[in-house]
């Protein structure tokens, strides 16, 4: 009751490749009222370009592909803490999660290097994404719930060689 774990693993078959995405996330009820959650896990997806980047095709830029594009592949993980408790006779919680991606390779878009084209390639060098969330949840009255967040996202990709901010990125 105080402990569980889930252990996953999937392997699937694209393009005369493996892919395997093993996962675990725990769970601990230190208390009655207070839960940590962790997780970790490979994750993998193959990009639809045009799809997925649109404003490239609304330009005059020439897009220029400059290798065969790899799947995505990244290493995500996780925590969270959780307490719940009540401010009156009124249920409240509050709760901190910290996750991160760690890319292994990841198509890149490069707009900077030069006006008159969208360079696409893989990822050459370090690519990641850390996530803080805070939230604070309370029932005001019966069915009605008032949700407090504040979230922090730190998105970096190296483009032209360079680690930066990822353009386009909350």
């Amino acid at each position: 009751k105080k402990f569980s774990a889930v252990l996953g693993f999937r392997a699937d078959y694209v393009s005369e490749n493996f892919q395997f995405t093993p996962r675990l996330h725990i769970r601990w009820a230190a208390t009655k009222n207070t839960t940590f959650r962790g997780s970790v896990g490979r994750g993998f997806r193959y990009t639809n370009l045009f799809a997925e980047n649109p404003s490239i095709m609304a330009t005059s830029r020439n897009i220029i592909v400059t290798e065969k594009l790899n799947p995505e592949v990244a290493w995500n993980t996780g925590v969270n803490a959780t307490q719940n408790f009540y401010l009156g006779n009124r249920a409240a919680s509050f709760s901190l999660d910290f996750y991160r991606t760690q890319f292994i390779n990841q198509v890149v878009l490069d707009f900077d290097s030069s006006p008159q084209k969208v360079i696409v390639s893989n990822l050459h060098g370090e690519s990641f994404a850390n996530s803080f969330q805070a939230s604070f949840n309370f029932f005001v009255i019966e069915k009605l719930e008032v949700r407090l967040s504040y979230k922090y996202n730190d998105v970096q990709q190296t483009i032209g060689g360079v680690l930066m901010q990822k353009p386009l990125s909350p």
